[in-house]
């Protein structure tokens, strides 16, 4: 698992983070989960779902879900 920025890529946030990672560490990608439909933040598997899975199974892309998290990932260092 990947949990610092990439520094070649900017990537914070990989397929292979749970939710609970994701969202623990960037709360506000809160948002992306709820504007794709995802309310997987109040869920009781959002320490065991990857974001890989998640994706699946909401009929989310997961590059787009991907790219969206860790731009609003990026707003906590204010890296945009």
């Amino acid at each position: 698992m990947q949990s610092e920025q990439d520094e070649s890529t900017g990537v914070r946030v990989t397929a292979d983070m749970t939710i609970a990672q994701v969202v623990s560490a960037y709360p506000q990608t809160m948002r992306v989960f709820f504007s794709n439909m995802m309310h997987c933040a109040g869920c009781y598997l959002v320490n065991f779902h990857d974001i890989a899975t998640s994706a699946e199974e909401h009929g989310v892309s997961l590059d787009k879900l991907l790219a969206e998290l860790n731009e609003a990932a990026a707003e906590v260092s204010g890296c945009l």
